[in-house]
């Protein structure tokens, strides 16, 4: 797996550079390719969607694992980097995965990213299926643009163009998506229907098949997902 350590600060230049040259028919693509990530159990961060413009596999998820793979350690020492305090649980979850622990990290993952989002708003993630989650992130994307670090961002935000409709096309409508299979309800659900890891079956025991390799990289992608949300890049 590839990774040469990414800072958020590089991070941030690599997704502004990608932006500069979005082809603009690949902006109105933006949602349709989110949706129907979302559809295959996958929450698409923008660098996943900028990563995926260049992606040759013919199969949609080992497109976006490539994606994941190419920044494999990057992601890691990112998500230490923004709370060190979970860095050792972060550490984990890389090493579940690639020891082949898939429920293990899978387990991890459902945990950590609500612990990011507590962090930020003392509030929990999976609240009434992401409502909570949405309404906090559409207070603080004003915030997240306004930062004097994201001057390049700011000035997509203003002229209502990539990172505007990123964060409302993307983000809000992925979490405005209350009955996906993430948090559905687990009364009468088939595991084997589901396309991602439910977490309350995962988390409460209800369900015994999600602990794949495939499942694994999709609730990781989550994590980032909700990662990228709360860092507003």
């Amino acid at each position: 797996m590839k990774g040469k350590g990414m800072s958020l600060k590089n991070t941030l230049v690599t997704v502004a550079n990608l932006a500069r040259t979005w082809p603009s028919n690949k902006t109105d693509e933006m949602k349709s390719l989110a949706d129907s990530a979302y559809n295959q159990g996958w929450y698409l961060n923008e660098v996943f969607i900028f990563g995926l413009h260049f992606s040759e596999h013919d199969n949609f998820d080992d497109n976006v694992i490539a994606v994941i793979d190419e920044g494999w350690s990057d992601y890691w020492e990112m998500l230490s980097e923004y709370q060190p305090a979970r860095s050792e649980l972060f550490n984990e979850i890389r090493k579940c995965h690639e020891a082949g622990l898939y429920g293990a990290a899978i387990n991890l993952c459902f945990s950590q990213a609500d612990g990011i989002f507590y962090d930020k708003f003392e509030k929990s993630l999976y609240g009434s299926g992401f409502n909570i989650a949405k309404s906090q992130f559409n207070e603080e994307i004003n915030e997240f643009i306004s930062r004097d670090s994201l001057e390049t961002l700011r000035m997509h935000y203003k002229d209502k163009s990539l990172f505007k409709r990123m964060f409302n096309e993307v983000y809000l409508e992925v979490l405005s998506k209350t009955r996906g299979d993430l948090v559905k309800n687990t009364k009468d659900t088939a595991e084997s229907s589901l396309s991602i890891p439910n977490r309350h079956g995962v988390i409460h025991g209800v369900h015994t098949e999600y602990a794949t390799k495939l499942g694994s990289y999709k609730v990781i992608a989550f994590l980032l997902f909700i990662f990228y949300a709360l860092k507003g890049l």
